[in-house]
């Protein structure tokens, strides 16, 4: 009753996503260092994948779901962090990974890795998506069980289209 008068709550600034998505790749607070983000490539500044996959031993090891939600019986929005710090390398990811039965699958992945000998903190952000019935259809064609695949991101990811890909580099001083 007390808002009917005021007209700035009827505009609406931005829809609403009712899926969830999100882009968001963290905040940085510089501390003491200077300057920002600084976009580069991965082929200049790689995610060694060869060197996370070396059995090092890892000394910590975290992984939590941010927020999940089923929306409403029509798929699957999940916002996940891990993190795998071992002895020369420190590896997180953010995953944001959504099922939207016969619209969309969609995973945006957040990369920061960090080489401990290196001031190099290097943030890689992917967004991959791809029609609901593609990836069904591709997952029909390698003979895949299609319910049980589409709730497994690391399986879907291959399949999806590239939408965004950027890597950046922070310098710690």
């Amino acid at each position: 009753k007390d808002r009917e008068h005021n007209e700035e709550i009827k505009q609406v600034v931005k829809p609403f996503d009712w899926s969830y998505s999100t882009d968001y790749k963290g905040t940085t607070h510089p501390g003491q260092s200077q300057g920002d983000w600084q976009v580069t490539s991965q082929a200049k500044h790689p995610v060694r994948a060869d060197l996370l996959s070396r059995p090092d031993p890892i000394l910590f090891f975290g992984e939590v779901d941010l927020y999940e939600d089923e929306l409403a019986d029509n798929g699957i929005g999940l916002l996940s962090i891990k993190i795998r710090v071992m002895p020369d390398r420190l590896l997180l990811l953010s995953r944001f990974f959504l099922r939207l039965d016969d619209v969309i699958v969609r995973i945006r992945d957040t990369r920061v890795y960090i080489e401990h000998s290196s001031n190099t903190v290097i943030r890689q952000y992917t967004a991959k998506e791809a029609k609901y019935d593609e990836v069904s259809e591709k997952l029909r064609g390698m003979r895949e069980n299609v319910a049980e695949t589409l709730r497994e991101p690391n399986r879907i990811a291959p399949l999806l289209n590239t939408v965004e890909d950027r890597t950046e580099i922070f310098e710690v001083h």
